[in-house]
């Protein structure tokens, strides 16, 4: 039969390794952050570019398409 303080121990254990858990998962989330926060601004750079040097006679979307399967690939 378990006592007390055995319990008290092994709730202290879970509670520890939860926390080390929601860490490691915190660590992932923000490193997935960080990249979809990469490809945005490289996104804006690319539009930003596209648009002031387009002229009239010559003016193309810019490619954006890797950039969503960039995107799509961190949440697979």
């Amino acid at each position: 039969m378990y006592n007390v303080d055995h319990l008290q121990a092994q709730h202290l254990e879970t509670m520890q390794q939860l926390s080390k858990d929601q860490a490691k998962s915190a660590r992932k989330l923000q490193f997935q952050l960080d990249q979809i926060n990469e490809a945005f601004n490289e996104l804006h750079e690319t539009l930003i570019d596209s648009i002031s040097h387009a002229t009239p006679a010559h003016v193309k979307a810019p490619r954006i398409g890797g950039f969503f399967s960039q995107v799509k690939g961190l949440f697979l």
